[in-house]
């Protein structure tokens, strides 16, 4: 008897970690998928690991966000802690 266990469960913890990334970065949700995959250390800070095949999907990512956008929570988390999106600065040469 074959079963069909499909993707695995991602964790509140993991996905409330990947919206801190993306918040603090300004990652859309793919862009943030597709870092996943390439960077081990955003792998180890949203405690995914790459052999689990954990890591969700970019309409998983979607999902969650407009959860919390919905329930008025991605604005009282950000409120929270005070997330701002890093500001990179050019070099100017004198």
């Amino acid at each position: 008897v074959a079963s069909n266990i499909g993707r695995l469960l991602v964790t509140v913890v993991s996905m409330l970690s990947i919206y801190f990334l993306q918040q603090r970065y300004s990652m859309s949700a793919s862009g943030v998928d597709e870092a996943l995959f390439q960077v081990e250390a955003l792998r180890e800070f949203v405690l995914i690991d790459l052999d689990s095949n954990a890591i969700p999907n970019v309409s998983c990512i979607e999902s969650f966000n407009s959860l919390l956008a919905e329930k008025s929570f991605s604005s009282k988390i950000d409120q929270v802690f005070n997330i701002n999106p890093i500001v990179t600065q050019s070099c100017v040469e004198f």
